[in-house]
């Protein structure tokens, strides 16, 4: 949670699984669970999430993983299904990652991905880097 502004109470968690169903009744998306198959363990999520950034509506593809799951390429493989599901399924004709400018390991999923550093903003609290790729058009 080194890039979050502190960790969850259960309450805030509460809160947080709350706000996830209430996207998929309005958006129609929005973040899974990632499971290990190997034992079923929580070890994250993953997924498409509607953002505002400098006044503009966007599909996040956000990602979180539990940090002794580091590095086995849970993030990427998951982040490039969401892209895959985006552009397939919902046709969005972009998608962005909303990144910590020294979040080096979710820079790496972003480009894993094949977006591009695009621009600096301020988003809530802090300053991010955003990531994005425009998806081919399927008529």
């Amino acid at each position: 949670m080194r890039f979050y502004p502190s960790t969850r109470t259960l309450q805030e968690t509460e809160d947080f699984v709350e706000r996830q169903l209430h996207r998929y009744a309005t958006d129609g998306y929005g973040p899974w669970a990632m499971i290990l198959k190997s034992d079923g363990a929580l070890i994250g999520y993953c997924g498409l999430i509607h953002q505002v950034v400098d006044e503009i509506d966007e599909v996040e593809i956000g990602y979180l993983v539990c940090r002794r799951h580091w590095r086995r390429g849970f993030a990427g493989e998951a982040a490039v299904a969401c892209r895959d599901f985006a552009w397939n399924k919902h046709r969005f004709k972009r998608v962005i990652s909303l990144i910590d400018p020294d979040n080096i390991a979710s820079i790496g999923v972003a480009l894993k991905v094949g977006m591009t550093l695009e621009k600096q903003s301020r988003w809530q609290w802090k300053l991010i880097n955003v990531y994005a790729l425009s998806l081919p058009y399927h008529p």
